[in-house]
């Protein structure tokens, strides 16, 4: 992934990344500092690294409202529009930034750095530091081959290896080596007089907005105006470097609204892609909407699983951030199309939780442990009884967690091939939404009201998550899951609570892993395998050994791709050390 790196060490580090795409590679050099960076060669122009008498400037990923910006603080490029900001608003400049970006700012005068990422993290931060030595950068095998470079040792956290076979991703600063962090979304790092200090520039509120007495109307007409002004800073950007826009498109809501409001706007020329085993819901609704809308759709079977082969290269693109498997697909989409004429891989990305929620209802709210996780086989009482105490509720720990650490992590693999962007992830629309009443997000109730009373058209499609059309009674969505009930009387009690071990496996949807698993002879070889090459690492303990083993044999497909995605990632990190 490209990105940047900055340390005081005496050995400079030799930037390497999967050669998938053109990059861009230089450096700066000031005192003991040695600033590189291995850019992209796209958005190029909301990228820079920029060193005068006073000043280093390092910008990385892309600025959205860039344009708006350069009118506000009477600027031309992003370097001067840095400098501009820190005189005029301070330290925290970076805060009224939008998109996906990261960077660093020096001052010659302080000697001080400001090293940030953005609000939500997925453009990552890590960060080593002893004394007053530091190595600092975007991507984990940059610190971890600077700390080799300088003779440094580093050691697995094996926390992080239990860590993916729960969660499924890093949900903290914790990476796989101890040495090593992450810096939390909406931080940055203030190094001053050999000094590191952590600092927040933006938290998860909701109460940013003052929407207690509010007519659902009103809620309505805010939401609106703010989704459609995120959408045209996004499709506006493609525009500026003369791109053609692409899309993601399912059976979802989120992917959806994206591209309905888009064509709304004007937006037209757009190629969207949608992906799933063949014939599945999302594929079929994702047909309906791109033909209603007048746009090419790109469609990509999932049915070999051939895009769950390629392991060491996908855990090399995001270290092992996240379970590796749920990304391929777009990877190989990515590999397949010229992505020199695309601009921003546009998605609808943790829509269903900012408009709606995580919490079923008001009553969970205060309840603290665990959650999120994509597997419970192996979690112990002490994380349930100790997590996310650091979050004022449940929503707040789910956010952080499941969306902005896991989910977004998938970003660090698009971003090989260009730039994200989603209009949920828009800052003052997500602080709108997360101000508005729990009670009217809570089974996407305004979600639905908004796209009734904005695009009822939208409405005509099946939901894939419940089958149905949002217009429909809701007893309909029930009638599938009655009948699984009746068939399956174990799910039920897991639904109520009681841990019972399930006998069968759910296979349908857009990536029924289960199914690849019991019909494809070489998904399963190549696992058994993988798993039978990297299990005897003497680098685990017997305890860590004793549960990679325990969930590769008993857990399901997608379990089985932690496991695998926690060896691949050790075995990138030690197996050459």
């Amino acid at each position: 992934m490209p990105g940047f790196l900055i340390n005081n060490y005496e050995k400079e580090v030799v930037l390497k990344d999967p050669d998938v795409n053109s990059y861009v590679m230089d450096k700066c050099q000031y005192k003991s500092w040695i600033v590189q960076r291995n850019t992209l060669d796209k958005f190029f122009l909301d990228k820079t690294l920029y060193q005068n008498e006073e000043y280093i400037v390092l910008l990385e990923g892309v600025l959205l409202n860039k344009m708006d910006l350069f009118q506000k603080y009477h600027s031309e490029d992003v370097a001067s529009l840095a400098i501009s900001m820190y005189h005029q608003i301070g330290v925290k400049f970076f805060k009224e930034f939008r998109g996906s970006f990261s960077g660093a700012f020096y001052s010659k005068k302080k000697d001080e750095w400001l090293i940030f990422t953005n609000h939500y993290g997925d453009n990552a931060v890590y960060y080593y530091f002893q004394q007053d030595k530091f190595i600092i950068g975007s991507q984990l095998n940059y610190i971890a081959d600077g700390l080799k470079k300088n003779e440094i040792c580093y050691t697995l956290n094996e926390h992080a290896v239990h860590t993916m076979l729960t969660y499924g991703y890093m949900p903290d600063d914790r990476t796989y080596l101890n040495e090593v962090k992450r810096l939390y979304p909406g931080h940055y790092i203030r190094i001053s007089k050999g000094n590191l200090e952590l600092c927040q520039y933006f938290k998860i509120s909701q109460n940013v907005y003052d929407l207690k007495h509010a007519s659902k109307d009103e809620i309505i007409d805010g939401l609106d105006q703010r989704f459609r002004e995120a959408i045209r800073l996004e499709y506006e950007k493609d525009l500026e470097y003369g791109y053609r826009h692409f899309a993601n498109l399912s059976g979802g809501l989120d992917s959806r609204m994206n591209l309905w409001v888009a064509q709304d706007m004007g937006y037209s020329d757009i190629l969207c892609v949608t992906f799933g085993q063949s014939n599945c819901m999302d594929e079929k609704v994702a047909k309906e909407i791109a033909e209603e809308l007048g746009l090419e759709i790109l469609v990509w079977p999932l049915d070999s699983a051939k895009h769950l082969f390629r392991i060491d290269d996908y855990i090399a693109m995001n270290k092992g951030a996240a379970h590796y498997s749920g990304i391929g697909a777009q990877i190989e989409i990515l590999q397949t199309i010229n992505t020199n004429i695309f601009g921003l891989m546009h998605s609808g990305q943790i829509g269903d939780v900012v408009i709606g929620t995580f919490i079923s209802n008001v009553n969970e709210m205060k309840d603290m442990t665990i959650g999120g996780t994509y597997s419970e086989k192996l979690i112990t009482k002490e994380e349930v009884d100790g997590t996310a105490l650091k979050f004022e509720n449940r929503e707040q720990y789910l956010m952080f967690t499941r969306a902005f650490m896991g989910c977004l992590s998938s970003h660090f693999f698009i971003r090989n091939y260009t730039e994200v962007a989603s209009p949920f992830l828009n800052v003052d629309l997500f602080e709108y939404c997360m101000s508005i009443p729990l009670e009217l997000r809570i089974n996407h109730y305004i979600y639905k009201k908004w796209i009734l009373s904005k695009y009822p058209k939208a409405a005509d499609f099946i939901w894939e998550k419940i089958g149905q059309k949002i217009t429909e009674k809701p007893i309909k969505s029930y009638l599938p899951k009655v009948k699984l009930a009746i068939k399956y009387p174990k799910l039920v009690l897991r639904k109520l609570g009681f841990h019972v071990q399930l006998n069968f496996k759910l296979t349908e949807g857009m990536n029924p892993f289960d199914l690849w698993w019991k019909k494809n002879n070489a998904f399963r070889n190549l696992y058994d395998n993988y798993f039978d090459q990297s299990i005897n690492n003497p680098i685990f303990s017997d305890e860590i050994k004793e549960q990679l083993t325990k969930l590769y044999n008993e857990g399901s497909a997608l379990e089985k791709a932690q496991v695998i995605t926690a060896l691949g990632t050790v075995n990138f990190f030690f197996s050459k050390k």
